[in-house]
Order: C-alpha cells, then structure tokens, then sequence
C-alpha cells in the first residue's frame, strides 16, 4: 500500500477546548471507504487514534493492569500507518491555524512523494 489510497482527509477542530481530543477527522481509503478517526494531543505530541473498541467483558491486561481495546481499523504496515500519522498531523495543523501547509497532491495516476517520516512523536 502506499499513502495515495489515503484521500479527502478532512478535520474538524472541536469547538470546546479538551485536555486531550484536538479534532475530529475522516479520510477516504482507497476511494471506497471512509474511516472516521480522533485527534489527540499525547505526551510525545499529536496522534490520530483510529476506531476501536473496549472489551465488552471488562477484560484487563495482566502485564498492563489497563482494559484491553481492539482494533476495529488497523493500518498494518508500519511505514505506511508512520506516512498517515504525519497526514492526519500536517491536515490538524493547518486546521488549527499553525502555520503547516498540506503536502503537495501527485497529479491524477502518479504517485505522490512523500517526505521521510519522523516518529519521533509516534505515542508507541
């Protein structure tokens, strides 16, 4: 897979202020799905947190002591899970107002070059 199945991401800042959910987004995937997902500002910075869901029976993680969640979306690879990240992060930014311009679009049947990722604020 590679980042240009990930299209029309769109952000919607939230209205009140949070201690940690920043906005709200979309992309389409692959021009047939559309995944709705959470901004949110962690230690290490901003991450979009996609759907997933907690453990109906309340079961916990004996290494953690935390619920277990899981995952309803899930991006596989991992260069390709980095690339979205810095997406969602580039698109919240220039939502909030912060100064980022989007990446630039390849032209219809291209492939777009995509600068290196930084995961220096990945939160895992």
């Amino acid at each position: 897979m590679s980042l240009d199945v990930f299209t029309n991401m769109k952000i919607v800042p939230l209205k009140m202020k949070h201690d940690v959910i920043v906005a709200n987004g979309t992309v389409l995937v692959a021009g047939t799905v559309e995944v709705k997902f959470t901004m949110m500002r962690g230690p290490k910075g901003l991450f979009a947190s996609l759907p997933g869901r907690k453990d109906p029976t309340g079961k916990v993680d004996p290494k953690t002591g935390k619920p277990v969640y899981y995952n309803d979306v899930k991006i596989p690879d991992k260069e390709d899970y980095m690339g979205f990240q810095k997406m969602a992060q580039d698109a919240t930014k220039v939502a909030l107002g912060l100064g980022t311009t989007p990446a630039p679009k390849a032209p219809l049947g291209e492939e777009a070059q995509v600068p290196p990722v930084d995961d220096s604020d990945c939160p895992f």
